[in-house]
């Protein structure tokens, strides 16, 4: 294998590792990330603003100073009060899985019309979703942490089948 070869190929590891390692961190600490990413969006929002301000002392158009000052608002209100927005999260994700579940249900009683016999087991899922659901409307903090935690099942999936591939591929050259 050549050098070049060879470093491109540790490279892809060490991403696939890393890709693992995050998702394990998401999923085992879904609270602490989903607070992260609350900050994140919460400085964004600010820098976002403070770019609209400024566009204005440039430009003196009002529309830049309104949204300036909501963005800054918005991004101070995700700073001060996470807690909040992460009720507000789980609170949507809750309606969400319930709009979800409800279609889902309908779905599962499709199948039982069109002779699926499984059917069944497509509305328990269906039911399922449409308790975490509940579950998030009533206690929104419940399943804020759901996203985080998702996201890091996906970045787990993502590594450990990019770190298969690699050695896969390592095999047959």
């Amino acid at each position: 294998m050549s050098e070049k070869k060879l470093s491109y190929s540790m490279i892809f590891l060490a991403i696939a590792v890393m890709s693992t390692v995050l998702g394990l961190v998401c999923i085992f600490n879904p609270d602490s990330i989903t607070r992260i990413i609350v900050t994140i969006v919460g400085i964004s929002l600010i820098v976002y603003g403070l770019i609209e301000i400024y566009q204005f002392l440039s430009i003196k158009m009002n529309t830049f100073l309104v949204l300036g000052i909501i963005l800054i608002g918005l991004g101070l209100f995700c700073l001060v009060n996470p807690s909040a927005v992460l009720g507000l999260i789980g609170l949507v994700l809750g309606l969400f899985l319930i709009c979800l579940g409800a279609v889902e249900v309908k779905k599962s009683f499709d199948l039982k019309r069109y002779g699926v016999k499984l059917w069944w087991l497509w509305l328990i899922f269906a039911g399922i979703v449409c308790l975490i659901g509940l579950s998030g409307l009533f206690n929104p903090a419940s399943i804020s942490g759901l996203f985080a935690s998702l996201i890091g099942l996906g970045f787990l999936i993502n590594g450990i089948s990019s770190i298969w591939l690699f050695f896969v591929l390592k095999k047959r050259s």
